[in-house]
């Protein structure tokens, strides 16, 4: 059985159906796509919006035996388990998408359209500031404080770990996994991270260096190897019909392209 989890990329967001209710845009993921090639039944388990931590948290969860909290919508008849899956791909989200518990009324949620699961919101720093109904005093704060709390340098250290556990927790299961970014600019990120010449830092850029190279090369999909989900379209000729959607999303013809590129990481690597 094939697993996917991750974010709106991975979930499938904007792709045609997306919004219906029942939603019928599963056909159209990658998901569904790499699945065909790899003659497996397939759960998607991305939610939109996920953080790290909570991607994190889940599937530490689903290792010790607890069904995604959304498995109730599966696809499939069979569910997923340690024992049955085969093969993973996990698309990590933005290094700075962060969460907080919060006592939110349901119907707020309905209103907003909303989807929120264990009473957790998931959010992204660098969005807060453009929040309309902030005045431009408390606007300039959030930015400051996430600027600082959210830098960087702190966050890639912080979630590079959680690529190290699932790729042991991954073997000692032997799944055969891909781990990757789900966009460029995380890869951009480090980048800058590591081009850093401050000498009082080299301690640090060793570390992440090093964490970086503990991961096999199919769990390194946007850190320096292969193509994200995103690149591919960055990467193609606007003849092949690759496109983002107005929220960014990768459109149909996308999912063709990285279900193909993710068939091949796994042929290539396993």
């Amino acid at each position: 059985m094939l697993l996917t989890t991750g974010c709106s990329f991975v979930w499938g967001d904007e792709l045609k159906g997306f919004d219906t209710s029942p939603t019928t845009h599963w056909p159209s993921t990658f998901t569904h796509l790499l699945s065909e090639h790899l003659d497996l039944p397939w759960e998607n388990a991305g939610s939109c919006g996920a953080s790290n931590h909570k991607i994190f948290r889940d599937l530490c969860q689903w290792f010790n035996g607890k069904e995604y909290s959304f498995s109730k919508r599966l696809r499939q008849n069979k569910i997923a388990t340690p024992e049955n899956v085969t093969h993973m791909v996990v698309l990590w989200s933005a290094w700075q998408r962060d969460e907080v518990p919060l006592a939110v009324h349901p119907h707020v949620e309905d209103e907003h359209n909303i989807q929120r699961f264990d009473n957790v919101t998931q959010y992204s720093p660098h969005r807060i500031g453009t929040i309309e109904y902030l005045d431009l005093h408390t606007r300039q704060v959030t930015s400051d404080y996430f600027h600082i709390h959210s830098d960087h340098r702190k966050v890639v250290m912080q979630n590079l770990p959680y690529w190290l556990a699932v790729q042991q927790m991954a073997k000692a299961h032997n799944i055969k996994i891909i781990q990757g970014c789900f966009h460029d600019v995380m890869w951009r990120e480090v980048c800058k991270i590591m081009g850093d010449k401050e000498p009082l830092l080299e301690d640090y850029r060793k570390m992440v260096g090093d964490m970086i190279g503990q991961l096999d090369r199919p769990c390194r999909v946007g850190l320096g190897r292969y193509k994200t989900l995103h690149g591919c379209v960055l990467q193609s000729d606007p003849k092949e019909g690759l496109n983002l959607y107005p929220h960014g999303h990768p459109n149909e013809q996308t999912q063709v392209v990285y279900a193909e590129v993710l068939k091949n990481i796994f042929e290539e690597c396993y």
